[in-house]
């Protein structure tokens, strides 16, 4: 028993035996040695309580199996607590000793060692993990370059490796001033993400010591002589120990003179203070040359993208230049081709204008061409963009109203930029439309506005043509090439301008020899050219006809070898016009195979510039026929004017002798009326009022023929005078009051206060007034009748005087629209049953639209059938006798 006792005791590894309750029954001196308890201590505690708990469920496990018999034995990985409650991994091996029925049964356990190899092992595994957060931050370095992900991964897995509170990254600002860009914190500590803390929290020492590279380890920063704002920056964040290393740029590590700081990666441990080890120190350091390659790198990047940017936007600037030309060629080769395809003005500056405000991105533009005589531009084609409701097209402003310098380039041959304000614009007359904004929602009218345009002159080696105007609504530079352009289009606006004048003078040059060709050839007058020597050259074919010879047979001749002796007076003539250089007009016969004829003749010079008559045209017109219509007309006038004459005298004479019998009735029958030779009954009464009233139609009539006849002829005369309106009018209403009594209808009469006089015949204007007053109350059964006097004004022409109108209107029967024009022709009824109970010549409208017409004035008519009619009288107000408008001057007496 002594030596296996002595055997246990001097045992390498510990072993423990352990009764099946737990307890701790003995334990060598290598296992005491190992917990750091003695063997007493031990058996006063239970076996759980220097087991980690974690481990103790598998070991409670691997027990019972023990105790079932399978495995008799087994071998376990644990943790052991020691006296100073640190943790010991050990091998454990458990056999039992005994039955598991016996009361004597107890497990002895093999403890070995395993802490070095535990150690080993894990500082193997904190190597790879170190290493693994390397190989992250490089890998992450290489597939983005994205700085601001980089040191945020980096702070994230160099807290977690290092099992620390805090790990950030501070960039120090040109004032030393700093910021925390990056931060990985635990929850229970404040953050500093985002904040700044001023340049006095890091002594002017440490700056230049992390310069040269320093890392700065701190086990407890309590015990560290530190600034006083850097003491309370750390006692604000709660840190305990830190190391801090710097982040630099690689390119300028090689001379330490020439090193700059960027920044800080900083880590703070919070719990408690903390000695940091070497390799912790190393990986902080391999960590910031992380940091210190991802910076570089993306400041590489940046200048690359920098300089990337820089090539971009030469090359686009390049690609934009080469762009412009294109499309400065490309607008040249279109004005080009359509100068060839089209000579139109309109179409050329249509094309120049459009393709300016297209291709230079302008406001807009517009061409004008110059008028000599008014020494103004004519605004011809306008563009804008965006189009606006207003135009310039057609309006014209004059070059004297321009500024002086802009003037003088002008009619120098020079473009002229101008930048106007628009106060100054509301002042001058330049030639600009100011028009909304580059937006299109507000105008354009603030004082300060300053519009740009730029001006070129079209013109050539004849002088100036025209202009194009290039504006824009805001400050803008033309650059030297966009100037040349418009130079270009305005020179080729000059040539297609040139070519296009040169072609419509062509054009109309030819089109009028065409045209005079035709008329020659068409002409039924004859046209002939002769030489000095009296010969033809050229004849048309009215001439051809005549002479009865073909051309061949005409060309060459003269009037005599062509016409024999009645040709020789005509070579006279001839002879006449080259001699004195005067036109000379002559009418003779000629004797031709067709017969005598008549011709009407002119023979004009024509010179050369010295003045040198070269040769004769003679345009000669047969007038044979004509005379002898003429001749026929004469007789035929003669013959109208006797039987007019004959007319007039047997009216005249008829009407003498009907006047005088019918005067005798009226006057025998008004005596029998009055009852002088005693009382009628009322039989004979009855009888002679008829006759009375009979022969008053009768004389009526012969009356109305008469004028009727006289008016036609021309020879009724007027006898103006100035008479005054309500007399007139009265005096026409009180010869027709007793119709209207008789037929119980209401009569109305209305004057305008403001008229007073009228000059007019009173006689006839009495007629005209009585004819259709007459003729209201006679076609009005019931209602009213009613004449209403007003002024109108003649606003077309100062000379023009105003008319009086005289407005007779009734409710009678009216007038359809389809029988008025019979009511103004001679003898003439509408033909119902109403108008034929009334007894009428028909011709008192037509008498009286005469006379208005006489007068200088005129009737007009409105009706319609059952709805009353208005005839109005409109004559010329004159305020003397001086001769009315629109008379016959020769028919009309004036008053004396």
């Amino acid at each position: 028993m002594d030596s296996i006792n002595q055997l246990l005791e001097n045992a390498p590894i510990g072993i423990l035996y352990e009764s099946l309750e737990g307890g701790i029954l003995r334990a060598n001196s290598a296992f005491c040695r190992l917990i750091g308890y003695s063997e007493a201590e031990l058996r006063r505690l239970d076996y759980r309580s220097i087991t980690h708990p974690e481990d103790l469920p598998l070991e409670l496990d691997l027990l019972q199996q023990i105790i079932q018999g399978q495995p008799s034995e087994t071998t376990v990985k644990k943790r052991f607590f020691s006296r100073d409650s640190s943790i010991i991994w050990a091998e454990v091996k458990l056999a039992l000793v005994g039955e598991p029925v016996d009361e004597d049964s107890y497990l002895i356990i093999f403890v070995t060692d395993l802490s070095d190899r535990q150690r080993v092992a894990e500082e193997i595994q904190q190597r790879r993990e170190r290493e693994a957060l390397l190989s992250d931050i490089s890998a992450q370095i290489r597939t983005t370059f994205d700085f601001s992900a980089i040191v945020q991964l980096a702070v994230v897995r160099l807290q977690q490796a290092l099992d620390t509170d805090r790990v950030l990254a501070y960039q120090l600002l040109p004032d030393q001033s700093g910021t925390c860009i990056a931060e990985s914190v635990s929850l229970c500590y404040p953050a500093m993400l985002g904040q700044s803390f001023p340049a006095e929290c890091i002594p002017p020492p440490y700056i230049e010591a992390y310069r040269l590279g320093k890392l700065w380890c701190v086990a407890n920063v309590e015990q560290e002589p530190l600034a006083d704002c850097h003491r309370a920056m750390l006692k604000q964040v709660q840190t305990r120990s830190m190391i801090a290393v710097s982040i630099q740029r690689i390119q300028e590590t090689v001379d330490p003179q020439k090193r700059t700081l960027w920044g800080l990666l900083v880590v703070h441990h919070c719990r408690t203070p903390r000695n940091w080890t070497t390799d912790e120190q190393q990986l902080v350091q391999a960590v910031a040359d992380q940091v210190t390659i991802a910076l570089e790198q993306a400041s590489l990047l940046q200048q690359l993208q920098t300089y990337a940017q820089e090539l971009e936007d030469h090359v686009n600037q390049r690609t934009r230049s080469l762009e412009r030309s294109l499309q400065f060629e490309q607008l040249i080769r279109s004005l080009t081709e359509t100068l060839r395809k089209d000579l139109s003005e309109d179409q050329v500056l249509k094309a120049a204008v459009e393709g300016l405000v297209e291709t230079l991105a302008i406001d807009g533009c517009y061409a004008s061409l110059f008028h000599p005589r008014q020494r103004s531009l004519e605004v011809r084609y306008e563009h804008s963009s965006p189009p606006s409701d207003q135009s310039l097209v057609g309006q014209r402003f004059a070059i004297q109203s321009w500024p002086e310098p802009c003037r003088q380039k002008l009619l120098a041959g020079e473009a002229c930029i101008h930048e106007v304000s628009w106060a100054s614009l509301r002042e001058l007359p330049l030639p600009i439309l100011v028009r909304c904004d580059r937006a299109g929602s507000s105008p354009l009218n603030s004082d300060s506005t300053v519009i740009t345009q730029l001006i070129s002159p079209i013109l050539d080696n004849q002088g100036l043509i025209g202009a194009l105007c290039v504006y824009h609504t805001q400050p803008r530079h033309f650059e030297p090439a966009e100037i040349k352009l418009i130079e270009q289009v305005a020179n080729q606006c000059a040539i297609a301008l040139r070519q296009a004048y040169l072609y419509r003078q062509e054009h109309e040059q030819r089109a009028s020899a065409e045209h005079f060709r035709l008329f020659l050839e068409k002409s039924i007058d004859i046209f002939v050219e002769y030489d000095q020597e009296q010969r033809y050259i050229a004849i048309n074919s009215a001439g051809l006809a005549l002479l009865g010879y073909p051309l061949p047979e005409v060309l060459g001749k003269t009037n005599r070898e062509l016409l024999g002796s009645s040709g020789q007076e005509l070579d006279q003539l001839i002879a006449q016009a080259f001699k004195t250089g005067e036109p000379v007009f002559v009418d003779h016969e000629l004797s031709l195979p067709s017969g005598t004829r008549l011709f009407e003749t002119i023979y004009t010079p024509i010179a050369d510039p010295a003045g040198v008559v070269q040769r004769v045209v003679g345009v000669c017109r047969d007038i044979s026929d004509f005379r002898r219509q003429w001749q026929l007309l004469e007789t035929q006038n003669h013959q109208l004017t006797e039987t007019t004459r004959l007319k007039e005298e047997f009216i005249a004479t008829t009407s003498h002798e009907l006047r005088t019998p019918l005067t005798a009735i009226l006057g025998f029958s008004n005596v029998l009326l009055q009852e002088f030779f005693g009382q009628l009954n009322p039989k004979q009464k009855d009888y002679i009022e008829r006759i009375h009233l009979s022969g008053q139609h009768l004389l009526d009539l012969i009356n109305d023929i008469l004028d009727l006849s006289r008016l036609e002829a021309d020879r009724l005369e007027l006898e103006p005078q100035q008479i005054f309106i309500n007399d007139i009018c009265e005096s026409v209403i009180s010869l027709i009051q007793e119709h209207v009594e008789n037929q119980n209808l209401r009569l109305e009469m209305e004057v305008e206060p403001e008229l007073e006089y009228i000059v007019a015949d009173p006689r006839r204007l009495k007629q005209m007034l009585l004819n259709l007053l007459t003729n209201a109350v006679k076609f009005t059964p019931a209602g009213s009748v009613g004449m209403k006097v007003y002024r109108s004004h003649q606003r077309q022409s100062d000379s023009i005087p105003d008319t009086v109108n005289f407005l007779v209107w009734d409710t009678g029967i009216g007038i359809a629209k389809a029988e008025q024009d019979l009511l103004f022709t001679p003898f003439s009824q509408i033909d119902n049953s109403l108008s034929r109970q009334h007894q009428g010549s028909g011709l008192g409208l037509v008498i009286t639209r005469k006379l208005a017409e006489l007068h200088g004035g005129s009737i007009t008519l409105d009706s319609e059938s059952g709805n009353g009619s208005r005839f109005i009288l409109s004559l010329p107000l004159q305020q003397s006798s001086q001769p009315l408008l629109g008379l016959n001057y020769i028919a009309i007496k004036p008053m004396t």
